[in-house]
């Protein structure tokens, strides 16, 4: 991955406000307004989380599907795993 610029994506949505949402494998989570790219990695404190899905809900809530930590959920600007710890 070239810094600011997305080789490839896995999946892709847009929200309400018009923003284009994209996953890379492990490049995180990418955001084009129409002007500016944007681009936050998840990370669940040890890896990279390797993201494979988006979707928005009804609510414009964004969810992430991994291939090797869960689903994450859009927390404010932020994404959390979603789920409970045994």
């Amino acid at each position: 991955m070239v810094k600011d610029k997305i080789l490839y994506f896995n999946s892709g949505t847009s929200d309400d406000e018009g923003n284009l949402w994209m996953t890379t494998y492990s490049g995180g989570v990418w955001k084009f307004d129409g002007k500016k790219l944007s681009n936050q990695e998840i990370h669940n404190g040890k890896e990279t989380v390797l993201l494979l899905s988006i979707y928005i809900d009804r609510n414009g809530t964004i969810w992430l599907g991994t291939m090797n930590d869960g689903v994450y959920k859009q927390n404010g600007g932020d994404f959390e795993k979603f789920g409970y710890e045994k």
